[in-house]
């Protein structure tokens, strides 16, 4: 923890001082924002008593100030620590970084931040459901990177990014003190929206990750694809995932969703997943999710496939 506080501080400090040359030609602004997601869900699995939860699913402060040019980020999420049943910093999801743009096209992130893998959203508020899927989880996408990603916009659709961090999700180059090298390309029209990334990390030999999300918007209708595949050296299979994604706006107020969720990781298991259900928008603060999911666990020793079912009632307070 203290090796943590001192990199933020470090941070935090490197921010500032990379700030203050356009603070004093640009205008800036210090924001601190938010978002509390609490729930109650209702749930099932396969030969076990059914469950009942009032719970605080997610939560976090974010601290950002911004110039015409940089930017310094602090997100500080809270989550539930299972071995206490208590809440607590979720530092596996905290993020502290600053970055820098050019005029010609050319930025720069320098701390800890989000993958750039994936369509979901990281924080609860920012996904269509009350949980994100399990896809990501299960074939092993990192959550985080501590390091460097520089990127240049090949105009207004297109751009180029290029990481080099730490271990994923850690915050040292752990097993053989190798940096995560990472590749992404990115395309967003009206028309359609492309992701394509990749990295390769150290443990005991070479691990790679493969990244694909293509979606379109139609009128109302919002459609998204995710695959992604992960080799791990340890590991005799790889790990592969699919994830369909669709949401559909009924009014300003009202929307709804449909998800549907396939993983694989080598001979040991797969899940198919699907999950449903309407959101409801109070006001520009206030969000009420409501949905239905089920997951299907096939494990490849032959046991019993294990199913289970979740009702949920979310609301999302974000500022």
């Amino acid at each position: 923890m203290k090796k943590l506080q001192v990199q933020l501080a470090g941070f935090i400090a490197l921010g500032m001082l990379a700030s203050v040359g356009a603070q004093a030609a640009d205008e800036s602004a210090f924001n601190v924002s938010g978002f509390i997601d609490a729930q109650y869900q209702f749930s099932k699995t396969s030969n076990v008593d059914a469950t009942h939860n009032i719970q605080l699913n997610d939560a976090a402060l974010y601290f950002n100030h911004n110039t015409a040019n940089s930017k310094i980020l602090i997100d500080l999420p809270f989550a539930p620590d299972t071995a206490t049943d208590q809440w607590s910093l979720g530092m596996n999801k905290a993020q502290a970084y600053f970055e820098y743009k050019y005029d010609f096209g050319m930025r720069w992130r320098l701390g800890q931040f989000d993958a750039p893998f994936g369509f979901e959203a990281t924080d609860s508020h920012g996904i269509l459901f009350s949980r994100a899927a399990n896809m990501g989880t299960n074939v092993g996408l990192p959550g985080h990177f501590t390091g460097l990603m520089a990127g240049y916009d090949l105009g207004t659709e297109m751009a180029i990014n290029v990481m080099v961090s730490n271990s994923p999700n850690k915050l040292s180059m752990t097993n053989e003190k190798k940096p995560t090298l990472g590749l992404q390309y990115t395309f967003n029209s009206q028309m359609l929206r492309l992701a394509l990334g990749t990295a390769m990390y150290r443990t005991t030999g070479n691990n790679y990750l493969f990244d694909v999300v293509v979606g379109t918007t139609l009128g109302d209708l919002a459609l998204d694809l995710q695959w992604d595949y992960v080799k791990q050296a340890l590991v005799s299979d790889a790990a592969m995932g699919f994830l369909l994604n669709g949401g559909y706006t009924i009014t300003d107020m009202i929307s709804a969703g449909l998800r549907g969720e396939y993983s694989m990781k080598g001979v040991v298991y797969s899940q198919f997943g699907v999950t449903a259900g309407p959101q409801f928008k109070m006001n520009k603060n206030v969000t009420v999710k409501v949905d239905y999911s089920m997951y299907s666990t096939k494990a490849f020793d032959g046991a019993d496939s294990v199913t289970s079912h979740a009702a949920t009632l979310a609301g999302v307070y974000k500022i």
